[in-house]
């Protein structure tokens, strides 16, 4: 959202952009009933370019708040301006919402928040480093990526183990190195000695089935080469957390759709084919999960 904001402000400073939780609006239109002032307040909401409200589930079952927002929503919606709504679910899901407000969130364009994949939370990580003028040395970037595979449920927890790491390196004059992420971080997370480079996957599948890195990533067909690389994309998946694009390009730049119907099969058939399940925890093993 606050990113959202900004952009819309680089490209637009003379925007009137406004930023609030649901709670924010719910507190001020009590304030505003209470101090008589409610006009002020629907001329600060009503006349804006850009409304971001944050966590709109906070309104349901809060009728009277709903009826001021559902007008709101309505002055903003006709006078073509923008409106921004975050929610924990979708809105059809939002059953102490009035159906009038959540048909209206549903007939617009619509986007689901994932967790941020690897390459993403690397990212997050070098630009935050950059921003605190931290060189990316190999030895910091091994560092970077090690917290990157460790801490993948949020950016919020993602920034705090960085931030721990980076605060005890400059404190106590350190290099910082993989090690002393380990160190650091012990208390908060587990950390596995064995990493799972997409590389070091790819092989010991290959190896496990006695066939070459460059046959998986041929246009072969035949099922001695199908099945390992099936199980390979499925690896690195949910091993190496790799998004499917980037699976797909270490396949000989097989679409990402192909990689989604390997995960897929390879997840329905463990389940029922003991063997395969056998042989997948022995490759797990051979790469020490």
């Amino acid at each position: 959202m606050q990113a959202i904001g900004v952009h819309i402000i680089r490209n637009n400073p003379r925007a009137n952009v406004l930023y609030v939780s649901s709670e924010m609006f719910t507190n001020e239109l009590i304030t505003s009933i209470n101090e008589k002032k409610t006009r002020a307040f629907r001329n600060k909401y009503r006349k804006v370019d850009v409304l971001l409200i944050d966590d709109i589930q906070f309104l349901e079952g809060k009728e009277a708040t709903q009826e001021e927002f559902f007008y709101t929503f309505e002055t903003l919606y006709q006078g073509n301006k923008q409106i921004v709504i975050t929610s924990d679910c979708p809105a059809a899901e939002l059953k102490g919402i009035e159906e009038r407000l959540r048909t209206r969130f549903s007939c617009n364009m619509t986007a689901d928040i994932q967790k941020p994949d690897y390459e993403t939370r690397v990212a997050i990580l070098e630009a935050r480093a950059k921003k605190d003028n931290v060189e990316i040395t190999p030895l910091v970037y091994n560092t970077l990526c090690l917290i990157a595979e460790q801490v993948r449920d949020n950016v919020r927890d993602l920034e705090g183990a960085y931030t721990r790491v980076m605060a005890y390196a400059k404190m106590f004059n350190e290099e910082i190195t993989p090690d002393i992420a380990k160190s650091i971080l012990k208390d908060v997370i587990r950390i596995n000695d064995h990493t799972f480079a997409p590389e070091r996957i790819r092989s010991t599948v290959a190896k496990y089935y006695g066939i070459s890195i460059a046959d998986m990533d041929s246009k072969k067909r035949k099922a001695e080469i199908t099945l390992p690389r099936m199980i390979a994309m499925y690896l690195l998946r949910n091993e190496a957390d790799m998004s499917l694009s980037k699976i797909g390009k270490m396949f000989g730049n097989r679409h990402y759709s192909t990689v989604i119907h390997a995960v897929d099969k390879i997840e329905a058939e463990i389940e029922e084919d003991s063997e395969l399940s056998d042989a997948i925890e022995a490759i797990r093993s051979q790469l020490g999960k």
